[in-house]
């Protein structure tokens, strides 16, 4: 079942109180997609400010900020993830998400660690089951889940891809 991947989308938030008073370019409601089960209205207000790409690590980074109920701003950073199952994709991810964190953040705010970053890979696959993709890859998936070097124990990789989410029978949802 092998299937070569080239390539997949990174989306990094970066989460952080907010303190900057900055102007929103526009208000955007939170609408639920249509048949999803069990979402009830959002009374959240999100603000969207002028987006910018970056260039980090031989990388383009499109960074699309946003403020949410005027407290909390999430940094929501896209990009090409090249060859994220190889044996260098661990530290080339790390390496990536630190050149975010220092661009993005004042030296005082990661000095006080009240913020906190979160990993998405979007694999864009034709797979009929994409529970053989992750029992396939499961351990360097685990890995770049937490962002860790060394490999997992057997049941360390277990732990790490247990959570799962499908609302369709070829889309699939790990998170950790």
């Amino acid at each position: 079942m092998t299937q070569e991947i080239h390539e997949c989308q990174m989306v990094y938030l970066l989460v952080h109180p907010n303190e900057r008073d900055e102007t929103a370019v526009t208000h955007q409601p939170i609408t639920p997609r249509k048949g999803i089960p069990y979402f009830q209205p959002i009374d959240i207000s999100v603000q969207l400010l002028e987006a910018f790409n970056l260039q980090l690590e031989g990388v383009e980074v499109s960074v699309q900020p946003q403020i949410y109920d005027g407290h909390t701003r999430i940094e929501q950073c896209i990009f090409t993830f090249s060859q994220p199952l190889s044996s260098t994709a661990v530290g080339r991810k790390e390496r990536l998400e630190n050149a975010l964190e220092q661009t993005l953040l004042t030296p005082e705010k990661l000095k006080d660690e009240l913020w906190e970053g979160y990993s998405i890979l979007i694999f864009d696959l034709d797979l009929p089951r994409p529970t053989d993709f992750v029992a396939e890859h499961a351990p360097l998936l685990a890995q770049l889940l937490r962002s860790q070097a060394e490999p997992f124990s057997e049941e360390e990789v277990e732990q790490t891809l247990i959570s799962r989410v499908q609302y369709a029978a070829n889309d699939l949802i790990v998170t950790d």
